[in-house]
């Protein structure tokens, strides 16, 4: 927590000295409060990989085949990808407060409508109703809600901590508490809920909880720029009460000034006409030096128009000053004084139409100026966007690191999706007869040893990267290439096992995986194209890992119903049956399914694993060479 503050501290310190900006143990404050709310709303919201632990009641209780369940699951990652560009904008453009509630309200619709769908639709065996696309939907909402916080988080801890030189711890311990959170409550469903003969109750504690959670966290988590612009907006509104009060205080005294100059024309005397025009040029200069004084604290440009108002006033009253002179030194003290008004008004009339005229071009161009600067703004944000996305789809490290998310995070989204499935599948087929409580809590099992290492390798890939980098001076995206590496290896392995007992490290060897690739992604987005950029850009990877998962579901639900339909062909043959033709049971497919069923599956997904290792090394590479061609290059352009 003390690292945590001394980096706030820094953070805060660029806004000292000002009246309109929070104080520095202030903004150290709001930091901390605001890093512990994105640390417990990231807790809240890593739960999609809960999928697993209740997937197989989609063809239990809804009579799905694995295709149609698979096909939940991967329109549950798209919208939960998909929007990740959206929620990074909406972060910096309204607030991670407000992208939180929203969070937490999407979250806690997704979990009511399944708690509700599989307690209230009908089973299959009774009406023969699908509801795919109902629980599609329902599920989406709840991947779209993760996304929505996991961007709001990442993109306030990126912004709020962009100046450390610890990014990756600082980054990686929310990082690391989004995959925890699958661990915690897999833990809580196996300890409270496993005994409930369908998922129902479990899903609804997940509403009570993803909607809480999250509307708590939003109250304290604010993004560092937040406070600076609303400072800015209130110290402008206050300057522009104080330039107006002292505009119009100027109008006034000018007005009074002209109206008292005209009563001159009505004086009976040649010393009451002296003694009044010194003094009306009295009062008006006691006039500018008092809106002088008002106006001590405004910008340079507004005193430079104060100065030119006061050179024109007093020059107008040298001219008046200058009829009397004359008129007393010509030796004529007998001369009446309408000669003297007629005087007075043929100089001071064309003097005060000439300041009215200039105070009149002087609002006009603090009218153009302040139009000017709000189209400015609006121009400068519309382009800042523009760039973002333009410097993404110029930058060949960008796509190369795209590339490489679609072709290692697919297949372990594929696998944690379909985990529990594999776990049944084993547990059938294994010596020891297990009762269907038992291959629940195997299931359960399996998800939190994902998320723990997950975790675990979070924290530790997050610390041993920044000595990676600030020490050693080695590209982070190193770490990438391990992500990669161990994730082909792991898909080798699947199509390997033969006992349920595998399936415990190769949930522990997927979860390092996703870790690594988690921990250093993020952190090396943020060092390469900067805090302000982060929202789009890490918005746009995350689409990387919604289109690889899709196509590896999709791989696998076909090769899996492919399976079970040719099993039970055989089966049927061996009893003296002829081909039925397709399967269509659920409790058919959780009969005759083997290894045979997943195995060509993951033969396929270790490839599309392999090539995305082939990406990242090539995003690792890339900028290495790029410099060295540059510093090769001699001043004419041409390479030594």
């Amino acid at each position: 927590m003390a690292g945590i503050t001394a980096i706030a501290g820094r953070e805060g310190g660029g806004g000292g000295g000002n009246s309109g900006t929070a104080s520095l143990a202030h903004r150290d404050t709001v930091h901390i409060k605001s890093y512990l709310g994105t640390c417990f709303s990231m807790l809240c919201a890593g739960t999609t990989s809960l999928f697993a632990t209740y997937g197989s009641a989609f063809s239990e209780i809804l009579g799905f085949n694995q295709y149609e369940t698979n096909v939940v699951a991967s329109f549950g990652d798209y919208a939960h990808y998909l929007t990740a560009p959206l929620w990074g904008y909406l972060t910096w453009r309204i607030g991670p407060g407000y992208v939180t509630t929203c969070a937490g309200l999407l979250m806690f619709l997704g979990y009511a409508g399944l708690s509700y769908a599989f307690l209230y639709f009908d089973t299959p065996y009774e009406h023969s109703h699908h509801y795919v696309a109902t629980m599609t939907l329902l599920f989406a909402l709840v991947g779209v809600g993760s996304k929505a916080a996991y961007m709001s988080g990442m993109s306030t801890t990126a912004h709020n901590f962009r100046y450390s030189q610890y990014a990756g711890i600082t980054l990686g311990l929310p990082n690391s508490l989004y995959g925890l959170a699958t661990f915690i409550f897999s833990s809580i469903k196996g300890k409270w809920f496993e005994s409930d003969s369908g998922p129902s109750r479990y899903l609804f504690f997940m509403a009570c909880i993803s909607g809480v959670g999250h509307l708590l966290a939003s109250r304290v988590m604010v993004l560092d720029g937040m406070l600076d612009r609303r400072n800015k907006i209130r110290g402008s509104e206050t300057r522009n009460v104080v330039d107006g009060g002292s505009e119009a205080m100027e109008l006034k005294d000018l007005g009074d000034v002209s109206t008292e100059t005209g009563v001159l024309a009505n004086s009976s005397s040649n010393v009451d006409v002296d003694s009044n025009i010194r003094h009306v040029s009295r009062q008006r200069r006691g006039t500018v030096s008092s809106n002088g004084a008002l106006d001590s604290g405004r910008e340079q440009n507004k005193q430079s128009d104060e100065s030119g108002d006061e050179n024109l006033t007093e020059s107008h009253d040298a001219m008046v000053d200058g009829v009397r002179h004359t008129r007393l030194n010509n030796g004529d003290p007998h001369s009446t004084p309408v000669v003297i008004d007629r005087i007075i008004d043929d100089i001071a009339e064309p003097g005060r139409e000439q300041l009215e005229l200039h105070q009149h071009q002087q609002q006009q161009q603090q009218q153009h100026r302040s139009v000017h600067k709000k189209t400015s703004s609006l121009l400068s944000l519309q382009s800042v966007r523009d760039s973002a996305v333009g410097i993404f789809l110029s930058s060949p490290s960008a796509i190369l690191l795209l590339l490489g998310l679609v072709f290692t995070v697919g297949p372990a989204v594929t696998f944690i999706n379909n985990c529990g499935t594999l776990v049944r599948t084993m547990a059938v087929l294994s010596s020891v007869k297990r009762t269907p409580d038992e291959i629940g809590v195997l299931k359960d099992k399996v998800v939190a040893t994902q998320s723990l290492f997950s975790f675990m390798t979070r924290l530790a890939v997050g610390y041993l990267s920044d000595i990676w980098r600030t020490r050693l001076r080695l590209p982070r995206s190193a770490f990438l290439i391990a992500g990669g590496l161990l994730m082909w290896k792991t898909h080798n392995m699947i199509q390997m096992i033969t006992s349920v007992n595998d399936m415990t490290y190769l949930s522990a060897m997927t979860g390092m995986s996703m870790g690594i690739i988690y921990t250093v992604a993020p952190t090396y987005v943020s060092e390469t194209w900067g805090a302000e950029n982060f929202g789009v850009f890490w918005g746009i990877m995350s689409l990387g890992p919604a289109v690889g998962g899709h196509v590896c579901n999709l791989i696998f639900g076909t090769a899996w119903d492919e399976g079970a339909k040719r099993l039970q062909e055989l089966q049927l043959k061996d009893k003296g049956i002829d081909s039925v033709g397709t399967v269509t049971s659920a409790s058919a497919l959780k009969a005759v399914c083997d290894q045979t069923c997943f195995v060509p599956a993951f033969a396929k997904t270790s490839q599309i694993a392999f090539v995305g290792m082939l990406f990242y090394i090539a995003a690792t590479l890339y900028p290495i060479l790029r410099s060295k061609r540059w510093r090769g290059q001699s001043p004419t352009g041409v390479i030594s």
